[in-house]
């Protein structure tokens, strides 16, 4: 019983360190491959700032029947909008579909509710992390003396 307490204990703090070490890494991704159609939609849309790419996707589909082949794409980013989405407490999913019978593809802007609660997250994971690696610093600095 004990035994997977530490385990779960374990499970806990790389889940703390990989989150507090992610997010900014899906925000470099983001800078290193930008999606300028979904950005200047974001723009055209009013949202204004500095965009930090939180999540990014994509999806196809082919289907061969009887009344022909279809296929379809869709493609998904969400963003954190420096300092709007403080402001709104919102985040923005740009979301691209594309279907065999367009010609070009239909951009919408999604807002979604939980910029607060994801911040919050971030800063309490990177407290724990800070904690956790002082810990470990601190038997290793005892040991050369």
């Amino acid at each position: 019983m004990f035994r997977r307490l530490k385990y779960l204990k374990w499970m806990c703090i790389l889940s703390a360190l990989i989150s507090f070490a992610g997010f900014p890494l899906i925000a470099v991704y983001g800078w290193i491959r930008p999606w300028p159609e979904g950005e200047a939609a974001m723009r055209q849309r009013g949202i204004k700032g500095t965009l930090f790419m939180l999540s990014g996707g994509w999806s196809s589909s082919y289907t061969f029947g009887g009344t022909g082949e279809s296929w379809s794409k869709e493609r998904t980013r969400t963003f954190l909008a420096f300092p709007e989405s403080f402001r709104a407490g919102e985040l923005f999913a740009c979301v691209e579909k594309q279907t065999s019978g367009m010609a070009e593809p239909r951009r919408e802007i999604v807002p979604e509710k939980g910029a607060v609660t994801l911040i919050a997250e971030w800063l309490l994971s990177g407290i724990i992390s800070m904690i956790i690696i002082l810990r470990w610093i601190r038997p290793l600095n005892s040991l050369g003396r």
